[in-house]
């Protein structure tokens, strides 16, 4: 499930094995690198254990608040270890 549905929207499946999403280029003027982060949950398709598992259901929107460090500030902690 997205995040920010503004930026990307929800996973498209378009059979039981293929899912993706479609978006367009984008960048922020005050950084020069942009990171996403993922959650993925693979199950096995398995009919005789009862695949029970479906395609999620988006509710709603996880507020995910923004970083305390600028992009400077992590490059140079990261650099320290």
């Amino acid at each position: 499930c997205s995040v920010d549905k503004y930026l990307l929207l929800d996973l498209e499946y378009i059979d039981d094995l293929t899912a993706g999403q479609e978006s367009h280029v984008f960048k922020f003027a005050d950084r020069p690198a942009l990171y996403f982060n993922c959650q993925l949950e693979l199950t096995t398709k398995d009919h005789y254990l009862g695949c029970a598992n479906e395609r999620p259901i988006c509710k709603s929107q996880i507020r995910v608040e923004p970083s305390e460090q600028s992009y400077e500030q992590s490059i140079a902690a990261t650099e320290e270890e």
